[in-house]
């Protein structure tokens, strides 16, 4: 039977070529609460994330992932900080920064258009605008005076 070369399938088909291997009976499987709790426990008892991996027939890059949007999901609940969670989870606050960065920048995308700039765009409110309007008010005086 001819194989297809990786770079042609779609994502179905590689996903059904990696079910089809023993160690990564489960690619592409829908997480469950108790499989997360699982992995996060492991990590957390040093185990690596190959023999993870191994252990719940996934793919290294799907654990990873995962291990990824946990941790992120703990920054977000105030639970743990950036500085714990890459240390728990084994990768650099770096990698960890993007990859929140980056879902959050994917989540923003798909916001209705009008969505979009509340979004990414902090609310000011008139008590903010005035109090930075008296600032420079103060600092003009001030500039004023010295002349």
């Amino acid at each position: 039977m001819y194989k297809i070369p990786s770079q042609t399938m779609n994502m179905y088909e590689r996903i059904q070529a990696m079910k089809e291997k023993p160690e990564t009976t489960r690619a592409g499987e829908k997480w469950s609460l108790a499989e997360d709790e699982q992995i996060m426990h492991a990590i957390k008892g040093g185990m690596g994330i190959n023999d993870i991996a191994k252990k719940h027939q996934r793919t290294y890059s799907s654990i990873k992932a995962r291990l990824i949007h946990n941790a992120s999901l703990l920054i977000d609940k105030g639970s743990m900080s950036l500085c714990e969670a890459a240390k728990m989870i084994h990768v650099s606050e770096d990698e960890l920064a993007y990859s929140i960065s980056q879902k959050k920048a994917k989540a923003v995308k798909k916001l209705p258009k009008k969505d979009q700039n509340s979004a990414t765009q902090p609310e000011v409110s008139l008590k903010d605008i005035l109090a930075v309007m008296v600032e420079i008010r103060d600092f003009m005086k001030i500039i004023a005076e010295k002349q």
